[in-house]
């Protein structure tokens, strides 16, 4: 699967990849974000998560 950065509108990449590949790259993006978020101890609603000191 590869991705064309040619200026085209969502509909159209969704129409391109097809639902499977669209459902995928969601989720992947979401999946993303969240270990990025994460990982810089980000959490969504400005919670943040803190290890624990004695780690």
């Amino acid at each position: 699967m590869v991705l064309q950065k040619t200026g085209h509108k969502m509909g159209e990449i969704r129409l391109e990849f097809g639902w499977l590949d669209w459902v995928f790259l969601s989720i992947y993006n979401f999946l993303l974000v969240e270990t990025m978020c994460s990982r810089f101890g980000i959490r969504h609603g400005n919670v943040k998560m803190i290890p624990d000191p004695e780690w």
